[in-house]
């Protein structure tokens, strides 16, 4: 047997003794020792040497003090999931009995059922933006996913506001940011909305298309093109035929292709403009730095029909205003005839 000196065994077996889950390979590796001559030595000293069975047991009982340690910290399996790795079925399992678990499903604010401008908002963007889904494992969830932080900021005070619960974020490289809520109360809710109000409610109406357009909308501006239009798109035919008809309703025109949506036509784009609105700020920017450009264009246009008018209810023939107002008179005819109401020249009032 290796001489190794007294202080060393010591040592070891204070090691041994103190800490349950140190077997005789990692005493081994520490002092650089046979793992035989070492348990020799033990046993020598009556000291009871652990099966592996035993080291297995104690080290899974250890595992679990700790998972109920970062639990009792943070209050969430989600979390625990997170800095631990283990899957939250197998957490669950560990801590179950050990830690005392939250009322759930969890309470709502009082209130909360009533239908609000924000609960409106809340779910227009969860189906459009959002997703409301229910895992196998029984996690009720409610995402809100977007990179512009004035609609996040938005959802979540409006989810503050009617259920009183904080998401959990997760934020991308992309710069997309997604807002978690795991409540069954609220995905329950959410599931069944009872959607008619946005038909039967002006109000709720016009949050609904303004969640629609902010999130799934653009604004088209290209005035050397002469392009102009608002557009939004989504797979579901029903609704589309739904954005339309709630349009409809408030005078906006506008036209269904494929999956898209467009108010294309210059009176319904500044309607748009006055009645919805973005919240998302670079389509608001864009949508006002438009009207002001065509609003410009547009009133010297009015100013020359309001000529026109004037001189054709004198008695003038189109060849006579031409030089007056220095145009074309297959245009001044165009436009009489057509009553200035024709699509080339859908102009703002």
């Amino acid at each position: 047997m290796n001489k190794i000196s007294e202080k060393t065994i010591e040592q070891i077996e204070r090691l041994y003794t103190q800490d349950k889950g140190v077997t005789l390979t990692d005493l081994a590796r520490k002092f650089s020792l046979s793992r035989e001559g070492i348990k020799k030595r033990l046993i020598k000293r009556e000291v009871h040497i652990r099966s592996i069975s035993e080291i297995s047991n104690i080290k899974k009982e250890q595992k679990i003090e700790n998972l109920c340690k970062i639990y009792n910290q943070v209050r969430s399996l989600r979390k625990v999931r997170k800095i631990t790795g283990h899957s939250i079925n197998f957490i669950k399992d560990c801590i179950k009995g050990k830690v005392q678990f939250p009322i759930y499903p969890r309470p709502l604010k009082e209130g909360f059922d009533k239908i609000t401008k924000e609960k409106v908002r809340i779910y227009a963007h969860s189906i459009f933006d959002g997703h409301v889904s229910r895992s196998k494992g029984n996690s009720y969830v409610v995402g809100y996913t977007n990179k512009n932080s004035e609609l996040l900021k938005e959802f979540e005070e409006d989810v503050n506001f009617v259920y009183g619960l904080k998401p959990t974020k997760y934020t991308y490289k992309q710069g997309v940011t997604l807002l978690v809520y795991s409540s069954k109360l609220m995905y329950l809710d959410i599931l069944n909305f009872d959607k008619s109000v946005i038909k039967t409610n002006e109000e709720y109406g016009r949050i609904y298309l303004r969640a629609f357009f902010d999130d799934e909308g653009c604004v088209h501006f290209n005035p050397t093109k002469r392009i102009f239009s608002i557009s939004g798109s989504q797979k579901s035919k029903e609704e589309l035929f739904l954005i339309k008809s709630l349009l409809k309703d408030i005078e906006i025109q506008s036209r269904i292709s494929g999956v898209d949506i467009t108010i294309g036509r210059n009176k319904s784009i500044l309607r748009y403009s006055e009645l919805i609105g973005f919240t998302h700020p670079e389509k608001r920017r864009k949508l006002l730095d438009a009207l002001d450009y065509y609003i410009e264009r547009f009133e010297k246009i009015n100013n020359q029909n309001i000529k026109i008018k004037e001189l054709t209810e004198k008695g003038l023939t189109p060849y006579k205003i031409s030089p007056i107002i220095n145009m074309p008179p297959s245009t001044i005819r165009h436009r009489v005839n057509s009553g200035f109401k024709m699509n080339k020249y859908d102009y703002f009032p």
